[in-house]
C-alpha cells in the first residue's frame, strides 16, 4: 500500500485528527511495505492514543521551546516506530500461515478430486473404499510424488478390475460352444476359461481297455 491509501484509511478511522497532520504517520506505514490486507489489519491495530503520541512526538518543536536534555528515554516516536514495525511482522506472518493452509487445503482438494477420478473406474467396492481411508495418510513430498502415487493406483484398479471379472466368470455356468467355434471369435478371458476347463477334463480320463 502507498502512502495515499494509508492516509485515506486513517483520516477515515481517525476523522477527529488533521489529515494534513496524519501524513507523516501514512508515510511511515508505507514505509513497511504491506499490502492491502496487512495495511487495513495494521491501521485497525492503531489507537487514538497511540497516534496522538505519535504525531505529538513528530510535530516540529515551536521556535523557543528549550531542548530536550540528552541522554532522556526514547521519543514516543521511536516507540511507536517499533510498535508499528512489530505489527507489521506479525501481521504479515498472521497472513503468510492463512495463506500457506488455505494453499495446502487447496491442494489436498485437488489431488482428492484427481483420486477420486481414478477410483470412479474402479469396479470394486471395497477397494475405492480403502484407498480413500487411506488417503488423507498419505504425504507427498513434490508434485511428482503423487503423480507416481496417481499412476500406482491406476494400475491398481486395472487388477482390481481384472481380479473381480475373473471372479465373476468363474461363477458363471461353462460358456456355450462348439469345437468348430472360432477361437479368435472369442474374448480372451472365455478363451482361457476353455482352455482350462479342457485340461481338467484332460487329467480325469481314464485309460480304454
Amino acid at each position: 500500500m502507498n502512502k495515499e491509501e494509508f492516509l485515506s484509511l486513517l483520516t477515515e478511522k481517525f476523522s477527529a485528527m488533521d489529515a494534513a497532520r496524519l501524513e507523516t504517520l501514512a508515510a511511515s506505514l508505507a514505509a513497511q511495505q504491506p499490502d492491502a490486507h496487512q495495511g487495513q489489519a495494521l491501521v485497525n491495530k492503531l489507537t487514538a492514543e497511540q497516534v496522538a503520541d505519535y504525531l505529538a512526538a513528530t510535530t516540529p518543536t515551536p521556535t523557543g521551546t528549550p531542548p530536550s536534555v540528552a541522554g532522556d528515554t526514547p521519543s514516543a516516536a521511536d516507540s511507536l516506530d517499533k510498535r508499528i514495525e512489530e505489527s507489521v511482522r506479525k501481521a504479515v506472518l498472521a497472513f503468510e500461515q492463512r495463506l500457506s493452509l488455505f494453499e495446502t487445503q487447496q491442494k489436498q482438494q485437488l489431488q482428492h478430486n484427481r483420486l477420486q477420478e481414478v477410483l470412479a473406474q474402479c469396479q470394486d467396492s471395497n477397494f475405492r473404499m480403502q484407498s480413500l481411508r487411506d488417503f488423507p495418510l498419505m504425504h507427498f513430498a513434490t508434485p511428482a510424488d503423487f503423480e507416481q502415487y496417481l499412476q500406482q493406483k491406476k494400475n491398481d484398479v486395472q487388477q482390481a478390475n481384472q481380479t473381480l471379472a475373473n471372479r465373476s466368470l468363474a461363477l458363471q455356468h461353462p460358456p456355450f460352444y462348439t469345437k468348430e467355434t472360432p477361437l479368435q471369435n472369442v474374448s480372451p478371458a472365455v478363451v482361457s476359461f476353455i482352455q482350462l476347463q479342457a485340461n481338467a477334463q484332460q487329467q480325469f480320463k481314464g485309460k480304454q481297455v
